[in-house]
């Protein structure tokens, strides 16, 4: 019995040293998962011009959009003015502006990703409403599209053509920034990245979960050198 519990305190020290050894270990861990929609089938929105806009509701995956990429075309030219996108998340009942970034038509690339950086990151929460408005200025000549894929909208998406809502998903991506802390300061966003659209008793069943593991594992591992001892 006594050299079973050398062996097991011997264990759980050499554990413990790992694992805060571990805790303290710096790594980079992105604020949320980056989501891009799928590569459907897509069509093209109307012409984008002075008067018209496109609005894309869509629930964040994490907490700092560091970039937003929309799939646009240029009708094969290099179009004059500038467009504009507009970033908002819902607060309550109430849409609330993060950023608002307008550039040139004619740097675009015809049915290519247009990618937007913001510094410093917009700051939003796991599961929260945002929304993603494009506009541009000048007459049909000079409009360009935002790709949409048809009959795909996950739940909580929600497109808008001048107000009218459409059975589809403006095609876009999100990138969200990635921070480099020590093991022991991220397992808080990792807790609320794994649970962001767990409802509170799904917490509980996880967490529950996650100690009943540690508990046996601890238990097993006993039982093995009881085993052993008794050998």
């Amino acid at each position: 019995m006594n050299g079973l519990l050398r062996r097991g305190a011997i264990t759980c020290a050499v554990v413990a040293a790992v694992l805060s050894l571990l805790a303290f270990k710096s790594v980079e861990v992105a604020e949320g998962d980056d989501y891009q929609t799928p590569n459907l089938a897509h069509e093209a929105a109307p012409p984008i011009s002075n008067g018209v806009f496109v609005r894309q509701v869509a629930r964040a995956s994490g907490e700092s959009i560091q970039s937003i990429s929309l799939k646009l075309a240029t009708y094969q030219r290099q179009n004059t003015g500038n467009a504009t996108l507009r970033v908002e998340k819902k607060v309550g009942e109430r849409w609330v502006v993060l950023s608002s970034k307008s550039f040139p038509k004619r740097n675009l690339v015809d049915n290519a990703f247009k990618k937007l950086t913001f510094h410093p990151a917009l700051k939003i929460k796991p599961g929260q409403p945002f929304a993603l408005t494009l506009s541009a200025d000048g007459d049909v000549g000079q409009a360009i599209t935002w790709w949409i894929l048809p009959g795909f909208r996950p739940r909580g998406y929600q497109l808008l053509i001048n107000g009218s809502q459409r059975a589809a998903t403006a095609h876009f991506a999100v990138g969200y920034r990635a921070v480099s802390s020590p093991v022991y300061r991220q397992l808080p966003r990792l807790w609320k990245r794994a649970t962001a659209f767990h409802k509170p008793s799904g917490k509980a069943v996880l967490a529950f979960g996650i100690a009943g593991a540690l508990v046996c594992f601890v238990h097993l591992m006993l039982w093995g050198y009881s085993g052993r001892t008794r050998q």
